[in-house]
């Protein structure tokens, strides 16, 4: 089950790995001397910081994790706290305390934010993936309030739906899918159904048996911990790409007339990781898009009336 702090790790990994940074300054905040929303900490080599600089605490660190802290002045030695100005570049500030004794990692100006690393995920997530790759899901369907043909709800998620069956059929335990005539995907809204994608049955096998459905499913619906196991291995290398992007590393806007800049844009070792991540991303994208298709061939639609079957009745 992936997490925040999974993909934004593994994103540092392939900027501070496979890109050519490196991991900023690490150090320790030791003193707290209220709680809540105070401003007065001190760090375990007060020597490291300046005024100016930047503190991060990172995911998995504390309750304050994201926050970016500005520091007002240089800061004292001899065990004296620092002035530090919190919520820096619109993080969030929230109330928190430090236990007595206890230490919390601060990284010193990083170049990738934590929270600009979760934004370029979730642009990944929501943007890069489908409808190259998608997460399938399996699922029992429930109905709703049908009208001339029965309706089942399904989530705002779902956005193909590759079968429909039935399990149980006559209490024998088989698995009997249902041929495409018989059942339609619709995505307008329905005056029965919520503003969400719907399943129009028309036929079954069994009045009684249970009814279940295998959708395409929006990799970011549900949050992180729902995408498949590939879709996690993958998603980290076009954040770093957009990271680096960031940066104006690998922008198309570069002066042309500038020598340097022309040479930095075409051949310098910025720009070529850049497009080694990118085209690692690429790569999985459409390995993971063959293995899905593989794993569900497209049904062929059936043509003609079924022998034997009987109508669903509200």
């Amino acid at each position: 089950m992936a997490t925040y702090i999974d993909l934004v790790q593994a994103t540092e990994d392939k900027l501070y790995g496979v890109a050519p940074f490196e991991r900023p300054a690490e150090d320790l905040m030791v003193t707290l001397t209220t709680s809540g929303t105070n401003k007065e900490f001190e760090m375990t080599t007060p020597t490291l910081w300046r005024l100016g600089d930047v503190a991060e605490v990172p995911l998995g660190s504390a309750s304050i994790e994201d926050e970016l802290m500005y520091l007002t002045e240089d800061h004292p030695t001899g065990g004296s706290t620092a002035t530090w100005e919190r919520g820096y570049r619109g993080t969030d500030t929230p109330t928190w305390t430090k236990s007595a004794g206890s230490e919390v990692l601060c990284r010193k100006n990083p170049l990738f934010p934590n929270m600009n690393l979760r934004e370029y995920i979730n642009e990944v997530l929501a943007n890069d993936l489908w409808p190259h790759v998608w997460t399938r899901q399996t699922r029992k369907i429930a109905s709703v309030t049908p009208s001339v043909d029965q309706l089942y709800d399904l989530t705002a998620g779902d956005l193909y739906v590759e079968k429909v069956y039935q399990y149980d059929l006559n209490s024998l335990s088989i698995i009997k899918e249902l041929p495409f005539g018989w059942w339609n995907f619709i995505t307008e809204p329905h005056s029965d159904l919520a503003a969400q994608p719907a399943l129009i049955l028309k036929k079954v096998y069994d009045d009684n048996a249970a009814l279940y459905v295998q959708v395409r499913n929006a990799s970011v619906t549900g949050g992180v911990a729902n995408i498949s196991t590939q879709l996690e291995a993958m998603v980290p290398y076009m954040a770093a790409a957009k990271a680096m992007a960031s940066l104006r590393m690998a922008p198309s806007d570069f002066d042309s007339s500038n020598e340097e800049r022309q040479q930095y844009q075409t051949g310098g070792a910025p720009r070529r990781h850049y497009q080694t991540l990118a085209a690692e991303f690429l790569r999985m994208r459409n390995a993971e898009r063959l293995r899905l298709l593989k794993d569900h061939a497209p049904q062929k639609r059936y043509k003609g009336h079924p022998a034997r079957v009987r109508r669903l009745t509200g």
